[in-house]
């Protein structure tokens, strides 16, 4: 999956498709994955200089995150708090 994602951010670099383009001292890259189930985990990860191994770091903990959500859910029962 990760490897989905970089050759994709290679096509777009490649294709000079930047209609909004300006220079900034830091980042957010916001992205979302999302199962067959259509669960979702969303991820905002900032950074000053782009790391390589911190995004897959972050890349992999938003797809464990998702794994936890085809897990059995639990019924909560209304009652006294």
């Amino acid at each position: 999956m990760f490897g989905l994602l970089v050759r994709f951010l290679e096509h777009v670099q490649r294709q000079k498709v930047y209609n909004h383009w300006f220079e900034k001292d830091s980042f957010i890259f916001d992205f979302s994955l999302i199962d067959k189930k259509e669960n979702m985990v969303k991820v905002l990860f900032p950074g000053s200089a782009w790391d390589k191994s911190k995004f897959k770091a972050a890349f992999q903990e938003a797809s464990d995150k998702l794994k936890l959500m085809n897990k059995p859910k639990m019924e909560l029962k209304t009652g006294k708090i």
